[in-house]
C-alpha cells in the first residue's frame, strides 16, 4: 500500500452500529466504570485512555510500522514516560546542547532518582562512543538540537547505541 493510502486509512475502523468510515469525537472526560472502578468498556477517564486517542495512537504505529504508538499531551511528558522506564542505576547518555526542559529534568529529577547521566556533543562520534557503558541504556539525540541547531548523525549515533544494547531515542520535535 502506498504511503498515502495508508496515511488517509490507517487507524480508522468503520463503526460497526452506524457505519461511520470517520471516527466520532468523543468529548466526554469520564466514562461509566463499576463500584470497584473496573471499566465495562475500557475507559474510565480521558487523560488516562479514550477512544480518540486509541485510533490516533493506531495510526501512528501503522504509518511508523510498529506494534504500538503512545500519544502524550506534551513533548514534555513523553520525554518524562522514557526516562522513568530505566532503573536506578541505568546509564544515559544525552546532548550537552539539549532543550532546558530535558537537561533539568535529567538533573533536578532523574538523576537524584538514581539513573546516570552523562552530557556529550552529540555531534562527535568519539565523544559519544567514549560515553557509553555497559550499563547504558538510552542515549537521547535532539536534532536538530534546540537551541543551537546542531545536526546529529543519527544513523552513526544509533549504531553506537545498538553496539552497546541501548535505544537511541531521538527527539525530532523541531524538524516535525
Amino acid at each position: 500500500m502506498r504511503i498515502e493510502t495508508l496515511a488517509v486509512h490507517a487507524g480508522l475502523q468503520v463503526d460497526p452500529a452506524t457505519g461511520a468510515v470517520a471516527p466520532a469525537l468523543h468529548t466526554a472526560t469520564t466514562f461509566e466504570h463499576e463500584p470497584d472502578s473496573s471499566a465495562p468498556r475500557g475507559y474510565i477517564y480521558s487523560r488516562t485512555a479514550n477512544p480518540n486517542r486509541d485510533a490516533l495512537e493506531e495510526c501512528l504505529a501503522e504509518l511508523e510500522g510498529g506494534a504500538a504508538a503512545a500519544a502524550f499531551a506534551s513533548a514534555s511528558a513523553a520525554t518524562a514516560a522514557v526516562f522513568q522506564a530505566l532503573a536506578p542505576g541505568d546509564h544515559v547518555v544525552a546532548p550537552l546542547d539539549a532543550y532546558f526542559g530535558t537537561g533539568k529534568l535529567l538533573r533536578d529529577t532523574f538523576a537524584p532518582w538514581g539513573l546516570v547521566v552523562d552530557f556529550v556533543d552529540m555531534t562527535d562520534a568519539d565523544a559519544v562512543k567514549a560515553a557509553l557503558t555497559p550499563r547504558t541504556k538510552v542515549v537521547w539525540i535532539e536534532t536538530p538540537s534546540n537551541p543551537l541547531w546542531r545536526v546529529t548523525d543519527i544513523a552513526g549515533v544509533a549504531a553506537l547505541a545498538h553496539d552497546v544494547g541501548a535505544r537511541c531515542v531521538c527527539d525530532n520535535t523541531v524538524a516535525t
